[in-house]
């Protein structure tokens, strides 16, 4: 069976093994609340909350908790993808609606039979979010606001295991490869590369296919 090196935050149940090793690459560096006050102060006019991460669920909540908001039920939420929607079920809130395809763009197709005249989306996310939604949002004249929640860093104290005892690197995010570069130097080719979702898929590829300069 393979040895896997498993670099994103957290290990889902289904892949937790003794033959998995967790080492997370990345760390989150959650912004001052006191930087996020005047973001919140429309929260009464959302309509609609979008999610496109788990660390984004647990740092926009305990922001609730802190600035006194309660009361999410009239609002339409949104997560990017099943993971994210389990984590807003951990903090006992329904999700009303998961893109088929687990992206940005999943949530952009979910926000087109959205009524422009009547939506008033709450997006927080990281610094490392691409601007997708926004430029589509802002293309068609619908009311946002976008809130930076966290940054997400390289973990440069981690210790690094020798690469010699793994079989299978899976990869979580774009972030990630980043950070295994960084610390790491080089992708092992020789190792089977795994890659959770096609924008991780495309960021890997990018490194092991490079393109020729024009």
């Amino acid at each position: 069976m393979s040895r896997i090196l498993y670099l994103g935050l957290r290990v889902p149940k289904a892949l937790q093994s003794p033959l998995l090793t967790h080492l997370p690459l990345i760390r989150i560096q959650p912004r001052p609340l006191a930087c996020l006050q005047e973001s919140f102060t429309d929260h009464l006019l959302w309509t609609h909350l979008v999610f496109t991460s788990q660390t984004a669920v647990d740092l926009f909540f305990e922001a609730c908790r802190h600035f006194g908001m309660t009361r999410m039920d009239s609002k339409k939420i949104m997560a990017v993808g099943q993971a994210t929607a389990k984590r807003l079920k951990d903090w006992e809130i329904e999700v009303d609606a998961v893109p088929e395809e687990e992206t940005a763009e999943g949530i952009l197709a979910l926000s087109q039979t959205w009524d422009v005249a009547q939506t008033y989306i709450f997006w927080p996310h990281s610094a490392l979010s691409r601007p997708v939604l926004t430029t589509y949002w802002q293309s068609q004249g619908i009311r946002y606001h976008e809130c930076i929640l966290y940054d997400t860093c390289c973990n440069k104290t981690i210790e690094l295991p020798l690469l010699e005892l793994f079989d299978e690197i899976i990869f979580t995010s774009p972030s990630t490869v980043d950070a295994f570069i960084e610390r790491y130097g080089s992708l092992p080719l020789e190792k089977k590369l795994t890659s959770i979702g096609p924008i991780t898929q495309a960021h890997l590829r990018s490194f092991i296919f490079p393109k020729a300069p024009s």
